[in-house]
C-alpha cells in the first residue's frame, strides 16, 4: 500500500505544469524500490612498494569517508497479456548518497539493471537491456560483506588490470538474458552481450560476452555450476575492444563452483573460480588464476555474527601475487528493513601484487594500492531497504 501511495504522488509530480514532460497514465502494479546503504569509514592503505617485487618503498595514508555503498533507486512493472505470458520492465539507478556529482556507474538514470523483456509461467524469463551476468548471479548470494568496503569482488570475479582484463562480475550492456523455469529446483541462466554496437570498417571485429549458469536451489542446499569467456575484438567502443588492455582476438574465460547451506540459525557459503586467458605475449596466460571464497553466518534473536575469508592464488606467472582477506562484522536489526553494522576487514597482498579493497575509493571501481600492502579498515553502517 505504501509504495503505491507513493507511486501515486510521484506521478502526480511528474503530471506538474511546467515540467517538459507528463505521465497520462501510472499502473498501480508499477512497483518503486531501492536502498539507502550508508557507512562511516576508516581505512588504513598500508606500507609496500612502486613496483611488483620491488625495492622502492611508498608509505600508505589513512582516511577517514562516508561512503554510500551501492545505494539505488528502481521502478519496475508487470502487465499480464494472458495465458501465462507478462511483460515486464525495470529501470534501476545507482545513488550516491555522499556526493550525486561523481555518482558512480555514470551516474544516469538506469545505471544499474535495466531492461525490458517478457516472462512465462511455462517459458521462463527473456530481458534485453543492461543486466548481470549469470555468472555473477550464481554466487552473489554468498558475499556476506556485499557491496562494502569488505566485498569479496576486492580479489574475486576479476580485479581488471590486476586479475583480468574486464571483470567477470559484471553487468555488461548490449546483452540478450535468459532465465529458465524452475525444474525441482534447477535453474539455467544464459546471457550473451555484444559490444561495440558500430563497426565503421569491415576489418574489425567486436567483443562479446558469453555466461551460463546452472543453480540448484532447494532449502537448506543451494549449488551452482558458472562459466563465462570474454572475446576481444578491435573496435575502440564497448568492453571487450582494445582499451581493455587485451589484444585483438584474444580471450579470458572463468569457471565457479558454489555450495551453500543455510538452515536455522546457520548459514555457510562457499565459492571456488577458476580463470584463464591467452592475452600475454605469445598467447601466454597473463592473469590466470585461482581463488576462493568462504563465509558463515550466526543469527540469534535481532542480531548476527558474519565472518568470511578470500584467498586468491598466483597471477599469470607473477612471484608472490598471492593475496587473503579476511572479514568480520556484527548486525542488529533495528527491524525488518533497517540493520546497523560494525565491521573490521584486512586485505594483506604478497609482494608481486596490489588488491586493494574494492570499494575502497567509494564508486566501486578497484582504487589505487602498493605492491605488498597490507590494505584494512573499519566500517559502521546502516542498511535500510524500501
Amino acid at each position: 500500500m505504501h509504495k503505491k501511495i507513493i507511486a501515486v504522488a510521484v506521478a502526480a509530480a511528474l503530471a506538474t505544469p511546467g515540467l517538459s514532460f507528463a505521465v497520462g497514465a501510472f499502473d498501480e502494479n508499477i512497483v518503486i524500490y531501492g536502498a539507502a546503504r550508508v557507512s562511516y569509514d576508516l581505512l588504513d592503505n598500508g606500507n609496500g612498494t612502486t613496483t611488483a617485487n620491488g625495492a622502492t618503498a611508498t608509505n600508505g595514508t589513512t582516511v577517514n569517508k562516508v561512503s554510500s555503498n551501492t545505494s539505488k533507486i528502481g521502478f519496475k512493472g508487470k502487465e499480464d497479456l494472458g495465458d501465462g505470458l507478462y511483460s515486464i520492465w525495470q529501470i534501476e539507478t545507482q545513488v550516491n548518497f555522499d556526493d550525486s556529482a561523481t555518482n558512480p556507474g555514470g551516474g544516469g538514470l538506469g545505471s544499474r539493471n535495466t531492461y525490458g523483456g517478457l516472462t512465462s509461467d511455462h517459458f521462463g524469463t527473456i530481458r534485453l537491456g543492461r543486466y548481470d551476468t549469470p555468472y555473477k548471479v550464481s554466487t552473489r548470494k554468498f558475499d556476506l560483506f556485499g557491496d562494502t568496503l569488505f566485498d569479496t569482488r576486492a580479489l574475486t570475479g576479476g580485479a581488471p588490470g590486476i586479475s583480468s582484463a574486464v571483470a567477470f562480475d559484471a553487468r555488461p550492456t548490449n546483452t540478450v538474458n535468459y532465465l529458465s523455469p524452475a525444474f525441482n529446483g534447477f535453474t539455467v541462466n544464459a546471457a550473451y552481450a555484444a559490444e561495440a554496437e558500430g563497426l565503421t570498417t569491415s576489418a574489425q571485429t567486436k567483443g562479446k560476452l558469453w555466461s551460463i549458469a546452472g543453480m540448484y536451489d532447494v532449502s537448506p542446499f543451494y549449488a551452482t555450476l558458472a562459466y563465462q569467456e570474454h572475446d576481444f575484438g578491435t573496435v575502440s567502443t564497448g568492453s571487450f575492444a582494445g582499451q581493455s588492455g587485451a589484444p585483438s582476438g584474444s580471450s579470458e574465460k572463468a569457471t565457479k563452483v558454489g555450495l551453500g547451506y543455510d538452515i536455522s540459525a546457520f548459514n555457510f557459503g562457499f565459492a571456488y573460480e577458476k580463470t584463464s586467458d591467452d592475452e600475454g605475449a605469445a598467447g601466454a596466460d597473463r592473469f590466470g588464476h585461482n581463488s576462493y571464497y568462504l563465509s558463515g553466518k550466526y543469527t540469534f534473536g535481532t542480531d548476527a555474527l558474519r565472518v568470511a575469508y578470500t584467498k586468491s592464488g598466483q597471477v599469470g606467472s607473477i612471484a608472490n601475487s598471492e593475496a587473503k582477506l579476511y572479514s568480520i562484522g556484527y548486525d542488529h536489526n533495528l527491524s525488518k528493513r533497517t540493520t546497523l553494522y560494525a565491521a573490521y576487514g584486512a586485505l594483506k597482498n604478497g609482494s608481486g601484487i596490489n588488491y586493494p579493497l574494492t570499494f575502497a575509493n567509494g564508486t566501486g571501481a578497484n582504487a589505487s594500492s602498493a605492491f605488498g600492502a597490507k590494505v584494512s579498515g573499519l566500517s559502521f553502517g546502516m542498511n535500510h531497504a524500501f
